[in-house]
Formats: C-alpha cells, structure tokens, sequence
C-alpha cells in the first residue's frame, strides 16, 4: 500500500488527471487519457452511471452533478463523475483521512 501513496498522480489512475490548457485568463481542463490500471477505471465509470442512473429516478441535492446533466450526455458526465471520484479518492489516500461530506448550504428564499 505504501508504493501506491508515493505515487505524485492517484495510484494507477494516471487518466484520471486531465491536460490542462491556459487561454489567456480563464484555465481549462481538457480530455482525459486511458492510462492507467483499465480495470479500476472501468469500476469508476460503472458506479458514476449507477450514480447517475439513481439521480435521475429519484433526484439529487448535489448541483455540480445536475448542472452537468443538463449540459453533457449521460456518459459524458459519468466520466466527469468518475474523474471527481478518483480525486477524492486520491485525496483520501493521500492525506490518509477519513471522508467528510460537505455541508450543504440551505437554498436561498
């Protein structure tokens, strides 16, 4: 387990990291790789559709994740998804701590 926490990307999640272009001001993320262990990218994919499958038959608090729903196709977005996931996880991993959901802030009258 110690190999894995030495790694500077998430261990065997070297796609998860995207390329990241600068056009003047405004920063942006570009496409992910297929680098990496194949198998545990698979299983990020698969549980951000299971995700995404759950949000849209019985909705969702998280905004980020309906936001990109409307604006990206379903797989799309479950890879965006698993991307998040995978640096969460790598966070985790890092820092070796226990996740902590964010608070959510009350909606605004």
């Amino acid at each position: 387990m110690e190999s894995v926490l030495v790694r500077t990307q998430p261990g065997g999640l070297d796609w998860a990291c995207p390329q990241a272009a600068f056009d003047g001001c405004k920063s942006r993320l570009g496409g992910i790789s297929k680098q990496g262990n194949r198998y545990l990218r698979w299983l990020l994919v698969a549980g951000a559709m299971a995700v995404i499958r759950y949000a849209r038959q019985h909705g969702t608090k998280r905004l980020w994740l309906t936001r990109i729903l409307e604006r990206r196709p379903p797989k799309l977005a479950a890879v965006a998804l698993a991307n998040k996931i995978a640096r969460m996880a790598w966070a985790i991993m890092v820092r070796n701590e226990r996740f902590e959901e964010a608070k959510l802030l009350p909606a605004a009258a």
